[in-house]
């Protein structure tokens, strides 16, 4: 029961957009700590494309609400990728959909995903210096290194008590 209370606590990105704004505000170990510790169990929106076939395109123009489409051809989905002043180049979440600016948001579909799997997207990108977690408002970078913190998280206190 009290997993399904923190798994719905955590559900729109509220808390960890807190946190992250917390931590941004005082940047100490304990805050630290509690923004890692949700990013552990969150789900973040992803900016993503689709590359698909012309006639997935049409067929998809032409789809109704409710039908099953089958696709022709391979269909890929690829993140976008931000670039900071300093050239390094990192895989931009979201911890909810009010911190995508509007233009942002009409260019790209986004994605619901596991924190742990754009890390694990992170790790087969070896040109990304990091994730950078609600770039156009209050940014927070999560490098490579906060990555392994991340991952070192007990399943424990991944878990409500």
């Amino acid at each position: 029961m009290a997993d399904n209370y923190s798994d719905r606590l955590l559900e729109d990105g509220s808390v960890l957009l807190n946190l992250k704004n917390l931590f941004v505000q005082e940047k100490t170990d304990d805050n630290l700590y509690m923004v890692l510790g949700c990013l552990s169990r969150a789900s973040v929106l992803v900016p993503m494309n689709a590359d698909m076939s012309e006639a997935d395109r049409q067929q998809l123009a032409e789809a109704q609400p409710g039908d099953t489409l089958q696709s022709s051809g391979s269909m890929h989905f690829r993140s976008d990728i931000l670039q900071s002043p300093s050239g390094a180049f990192y895989l931009p979440v979201f911890s909810n959909e009010s911190q995508i600016p509007e233009g942002y948001r009409s260019k790209f579909t986004f994605v619901s995903l596991p924190v742990l799997r754009c890390i694990e997207a992170l790790d087969q990108a070896p040109k990304l210096s990091g994730i950078i977690l609600d770039a156009f408002t209050v940014p927070m970078e999560i490098t490579r290194d906060l990555t392994k913190v991340i991952r070192m998280i007990p399943l424990a206190e991944n878990k409500a008590s």
